[in-house]
């Protein structure tokens, strides 16, 4: 009898899509026809009938994506939208108003200096011009919405200590709010709620 690694059959299924679609009296119908990319796929987001997908590979279906693709939601149909990141991979995505954000372990995006974050136009899918530090040291970066508004881990100082502030995706601006602790570590998700942030991940805290 031949033994499959239950590593293997993990590998297996994050660089694969799968969809269900969901029909009455919850029957399911796997759909056909979805990307395939070379590599894990960490993140998904949504605008219209457009899926954006991201994560640590290289090509999908075996054309040049480097960890971020969209297609469409209904028949898989790729698109030829296709940002370069320099190293690494795209461990987050979020909407915020007409902005889609992207968080990672990158230095670059397109040739352009993005440390860990960055932000494009939904419209026309280019670049902003929007640029600041997340914690990019970390492989994974959390990201939070909340209308217009997105949340994540900036390093403010050079012990890479880091602070959740906020950024109205509309102007570039940072808002008022930001967190009174001071992290040390890495954030792995952000949840914005009401009147609540809620961070996790593997970190420290003061303040």
């Amino acid at each position: 009898m031949k033994m499959i690694s239950p590593f293997t059959e993990f590998r297996k299924l994050i660089l694969l899509i799968i969809v269900f679609a969901l029909q009455q009296a919850h029957a399911q119908t796997l759909l056909t026809g979805m990307p395939i990319p070379d590599g894990g796929i960490y993140a998904f987001e949504k605008d219209g009938n457009t899926i954006y997908m991201a994560g640590y590979f290289s090509n999908v279906n075996s054309l040049p994506h480097g960890a971020l693709a969209r297609f469409d939601a209904t028949t898989g149909a790729l698109d030829t939208w296709s940002p370069s990141v320099d190293v690494n991979g795209i461990s987050c995505l979020a909407k915020a108003g007409s902005k889609l954000i992207a968080g990672g372990s990158f230095t670059a995006m397109n040739g352009q200096t993005r440390f860990g974050i960055c932000m494009f136009d939904l419209p026309t899918g280019n670049l902003n011009s929007w640029s600041d530090t997340a914690d990019f040291t970390s492989w994974r970066t959390g990201i939070g919405t909340y209308n217009n508004f997105f949340y994540y881990s900036r390093i403010i100082n050079f012990s890479g200590q880091c602070r959740i502030v906020c950024v109205d995706a509309n102007t570039g601006n940072f808002t008022a709010w930001q967190a009174d602790s001071l992290i040390s570590g890495s954030v792995n998700a952000i949840y914005v709620s009401g009147t609540y942030v809620y961070v996790c991940g593997q970190f420290g805290f003061t303040g």
